[in-house]
């Protein structure tokens, strides 16, 4: 009976684990879509509606990436993949000027 106890303790215990782990790589991604969103504002002085737009692209690049990198699959073919569907929804979101000087700022950043 104690086995039993104690096997279905250590079963919990994994469990809270894990959800503690999953929060954390979220808060992470918010936060890191976050920065990223304040500092393109500086730089490209877009309104909130854009704002909130680049927000949730930079999520969503985020939690794909989070996602590849758990699946033990990167490719650079898949980063690529990834990072091609940025661009593609940050030039949807962006005026041409606006998208012009994000792709000089991200030619800067690599």
């Amino acid at each position: 009976m104690k086995k039993i106890i104690t096997l279905c303790i250590f079963v919990f215990a994994l469990f809270v684990g894990t959800a503690s782990v999953t929060a954390q790589s979220k808060l992470e991604i918010n936060n890191e879509a976050s920065v990223k969103t304040e500092t393109l504002r500086k730089l490209l002085k877009f309104d909130n509606e854009q704002r909130d737009q680049v927000y949730n692209a930079h999520k969503e690049f985020g939690k794909a990436h989070a996602n590849l990198v758990n699946s033990n699959t990167v490719t650079e073919e898949a980063v690529n993949k990834l990072k091609t569907s940025l661009m593609n929804k940050m030039e949807a979101i962006l005026n041409e000027e606006q998208f012009e000087t994000y792709k000089a700022y991200i030619k800067e950043q690599q």
